[in-house]
């Protein structure tokens, strides 16, 4: 009888879980920022395993609850877990890979160093479980990928530190796509602005003329079944099935309503191919929503903004990159090379090889888009929030939510390189254990919002 080849196929370890596995034609991959990723293999059993550490150490009760977001829960449940499906841990052999600092240690401001932490507690674990690294890739501050090869027995790191053969040297320049280009991108984006700019117009009105708004969403059938979809999610959680917009209106309330009209519309914009940063079809959109909900917890835990007008903040922040993945292949490689040779982060590569950001195109989709000017504000300050001008708070709490997300290595590929500015969690008044609270809470809201797609 003939044995039927195995397919190679890749399982994705989400942040704060883990996988095991005997399958020689798997491959398991997570991304990582300040997180810690622990590969382990026995060669003998053909056994392996891959988790995700979002933080080093939690209480009892956290720990109990959600063994596999910590290291001193989680690699030895990990272990554990290989044991039982065969492995020897005499026989294990490991990698660790991520731990990216995101705030730099300097006198006056918080010392976020939750990469540092993580790496530290996982290399004494490994350590006191007499299990050998074989490989390791911490530190810095760029966002990585750990894959565990189940074919090869071996763990693979990718960063842009480790990918300059993927980056060519061009003999000449590419000319720069000027802002006329740009413009021409943006009106080419999938329909978005009529329904949403109403939204946003209105984002804090109440009398907002929900008849009009029901008729214009129920012309459109896609639409309509993507919004009953999110409203029938985990999410949600809502007793009963919402089968009519009236209906969701009622059991949601109209910020909540908003809220999901306004992610069906932007789903489509941000699924465009992305080609910039090594970044996957979906990144983009899942980093977005990632930070969409850390802008509405922080908003929330410090009381400053309307949550729900912070959702739809941090759900556009990025909104540049789309354009620019559209307009600037080919400088690509340029820009990579700075961010590889010359350490700088993706804002400013982006601006000292074009003249501007995908921030400042951001602003451009804004301004085409007719959108408010603290959108707009929000999309143009994101890196830079000293510079915010209509209101510093919400840029400064995108600006977090933006570094929180890339910790978590929601939809970052491997080329970015953003740090917190010094003086941002200082200005919100956000402490480090709120970060690690936010940090730990997280997962479990973002896996409920991608099961809808």
């Amino acid at each position: 009888m003939t044995k039927l080849a195995l397919m190679p196929h890749t399982l994705t370890v989400s942040p704060g879980e883990y996988l095991v596995t005997s399958d020689l034609s798997a491959t398991l991959e997570t991304y990582l920022g300040s997180c810690v990723g622990v590969a382990l293999y026995d060669d003998r059993a053909g056994v392996g395993g891959l988790l995700h550490i979002l933080l080093p150490e939690a209480g009892d009760e956290q720990a109990r609850a959600a063994p596999a977001k910590y290291a001193r829960s989680g690699i030895p449940l990990l272990i554990q877990e290989m044991e039982a499906a065969s492995g020897k841990k005499d026989r294990f052999k490991g990698w660790i890979a991520g731990g990216a600092e995101m705030l730099p240690n300097r006198p006056n401001i918080a010392n976020l160093d939750i990469g540092p932490r993580n790496v530290r507690a996982a290399c004494q674990i490994m350590e006191a479980q007499g299990i050998p690294i074989l490989g390791q890739e911490v530190g810095g501050n760029l966002g990585r990928r750990l894959c565990l090869r189940m074919d090869r027995g071996v763990a693979e790191f990718a960063s842009s530190a480790n990918m300059r053969r993927h980056v060519k040297k061009e003999a000449t320049a590419p000319s720069r796509p000027d802002k006329r280009d740009l413009i021409k991108s943006i009106k080419g984006l999938p329909s978005f602005s009529h329904m949403a700019t109403r939204l946003f117009g209105r984002i804090e009105d109440e009398t907002v003329a929900f008849a009009e708004l029901k008729e214009e969403i129920y012309k459109d059938q896609s639409l309509t079944a993507n919004i009953l979809k999110l409203c029938n999610s985990a999410y949600f959680g809502l007793p009963h099935q919402v089968t009519t917009l009236s209906h969701a209106l009622i059991l949601l309330g109209m910020n909540n309503l908003k809220k999901i009209i306004l992610t069906a519309l932007i789903k489509p914009v941000y699924s465009q191919n992305a080609n910039i940063y090594f970044l996957k079809k979906g990144d983009l959109f899942r980093h977005a929503l990632g930070c969409a909900l850390t802008m509405e917890m922080l908003a929330r835990l410090k009381g400053y903004v309307n949550p729900e007008e912070a959702f739809v903040a941090g759900l556009l922040h990025d909104v540049g990159k789309v354009i620019l993945g559209e307009c600037a292949l080919e400088q690509f490689e340029r820009i990579m090379r700075k961010i590889i040779e010359e350490g700088k982060d993706a804002a400013r590569a982006e601006e000292e090889v074009f003249g501007y950001n995908h921030a400042r195109v951001g602003a451009w989709v804004a301004e085409a888009w007719r959108l408010p000017p603290l959108l707009k504000d929000v999309i143009l300050c994101h890196h830079q929030p000293s510079e915010a001008t209509v209101d510093p708070m919400m840029v400064s709490l995108v600006h977090v939510a933006d570094a929180i997300c890339n910790m978590l290595g929601l939809g970052c590929g491997t080329g970015l390189a953003n740090q917190i500015a010094p003086g941002a969690m200082s200005f919100i008044h956000l402490q480090v254990k709120e970060v690690e609270d936010t940090i730990s809470a997280l997962p479990e809201i973002i896996k409920k919002v991608e099961d809808m797609f």
